[in-house]
This record gives structure tokens, C-alpha cells and sequence, in this order.
């Protein structure tokens, strides 16, 4: 199936309204971690993240009215693979103790992909659309996508795990408990939820400056080296 605008709007939309229900699935789970300190801003920055993806697709430079098809696909395409891989992997620290033990240094191999992806969608989209704004538009949407598309299962996962030998294996893996222990907070299960709620806003935060700092550089290379069939695409009005 061809990607395109179209297709990419609906896209948005449906997996926002997915990470929403997870969002609130988990603060109906726990409410604890809604009404402990810092519950309600927590939950509240969560839900701005998606809903702040979804007006970025729809208003400004990164629209997909405004973004000429070869670098939304580019971008889509790199984020869907990372966000996929990303969330999985997520899922998988719960099924593998064998993974679960070795999951700060997965993590650093996670960090190096998803700078890698910025630079392969920054480099890509200059080359093949023309013009490093459209190699930065491809960066950052690859990081619209692989948040939205990571989100869920690291959410989900705990949602649905919260409670068991896994996701106590997981959390004692990640420092959680430890940081636990160190917060003065009197509940786990709203210290780990208030906990992934900050990662679900700031990781989108991170992801975006990561898509400055590395895709543009990375476009700017790619508009040297245009593709033989490569003209000088502008912005759709």
C-alpha cells in the first residue's frame, strides 16, 4: 500500500485516539497515581503529547498538506520501522528475562538506532525530494511516527503486566524500584505509571530536538548529492 497524505492523516488519527484509550485505561487502573502529587500535570502532559502529534499533521509546515509526498513517506516509513522495533522490543523485556538482564545496554543500541533513523530519513528525504527542508520535514516526521507507534506498547505493556513477577523484573531491571525507594512516594504503581506518563511527553520532546540535531546536518549532505531523477520539490500550497 502506497503511503500518502491522505492515507497518513487517517493514520494520525486513529492511532492518537489508540494511545488516549491506553491513557485512560491506565488512569482508570490506578487512580492512585491521578490523585498522588504531581498525578493530575503528569496525566495531563501525557495527553497533550499525541494530541499535539496529531495537530502538528494537520496545521503548520509539518502538515501532510504541506509536506510533499517523497519525504512523508521517507519519514513515516523510518519511524514505523524504529517505533515498531522500539515497542517491541519494549514488549519483549516482559517475555525474556534473558532480555529483561540485559536492558541498559539494549538501551544504548536503542538510542544509536533512533539517532541513526534521524540521519536516514534527514539524508533520504534531501536527496530524493530536494532541499534540506524537506530532508529535516522527513526527520521529524520519522519522530512523530516512532513516537505514536512506540508509545502504546510501552504503556500497554505495563498496564496489562502491572503487578506480576515480569514487571517486577522489568522495573528492578530499569532502576525503577530503586528510584521508588528513593522518591518518598508511598505507591509503586503510581510512582511507575506517573513515571511512564513523563517518558510518554518528554521521549516526543526528545525525539523532535534528536530530528533537528541530527536530520538536518544529515539533509544537508543529502541535498549535495540530489537523486539522478531528483527535482526541487515546494511546499504544497
Amino acid at each position: 500500500m502506497a503511503i500518502h497524505s491522505g492515507l497518513v492523516r487517517r493514520g494520525v488519527l486513529i492511532v492518537v485516539l489508540i494511545d488516549l484509550v491506553i491513557i485512560a485505561a491506565a488512569a482508570t487502573r490506578f487512580p492512585i497515581a491521578v490523585t498522588a502529587p504531581g498525578g493530575v500535570l503528569s496525566l495531563v502532559a501525557v495527553a497533550v503529547a499525541p494530541l499535539l502529534c496529531l495537530a502538528l499533521s494537520r496545521y503548520g509546515p509539518l502538515s501532510v498538506n504541506r509536506t510533499p509526498d517523497p519525504p512523508l513517506r521517507i519519514g513515516v516509513t523510518i519511524g514505523a520501522i524504529a517505533g515498531l522495533g522500539y515497542g517491541l522490543e519494549g514488549v519483549a523485556e516482559y517475555l525474556s528475562p534473558a532480555l529483561t538482564s540485559g536492558s541498559v545496554a539494549t538501551g544504548w543500541v536503542i538510542v544509536a538506532a533512533l539517532v541513526a533513523s534521524h540521519l536516514v530519513a534527514g539524508y533520504l528525504g534531501a536527496r530524493r525530494a530536494g532541499g534540506v527542508g524537506n530532508g529535516i520535514r522527513a526527520a521529524l516526521w520519522n519522530a512523530v511516527t516512532e513516537y505514536l507507534l512506540w508509545y502504546p506498547f510501552v504503556l500497554g505493556s505495563y498496564v496489562l503486566a502491572a503487578g506480576s513477577a515480569a514487571s517486577d523484573r522489568v522495573m528492578l531491571a530499569e532502576g525503577t524500584i530503586d528510584d521508588f525507594h528513593r522518591s518518598g512516594m508511598t505507591s509503586l504503581d503510581a510512582f511507575a505509571l506517573q513515571d511512564l506518563w513523563g517518558a510518554g511527553f518528554f521521549h516526543l520532546l526528545a525525539a523532535m530536538v534528536l530530528a533537528l540535531l541530527f536530520g538536518a546536518p544529515a539533509a544537508l549532505l543529502g541535498s549535495r548529492f540530489p537523486a539522478r531523477k531528483a527535482t526541487l520539490l515546494t511546499q504544497k500550497p
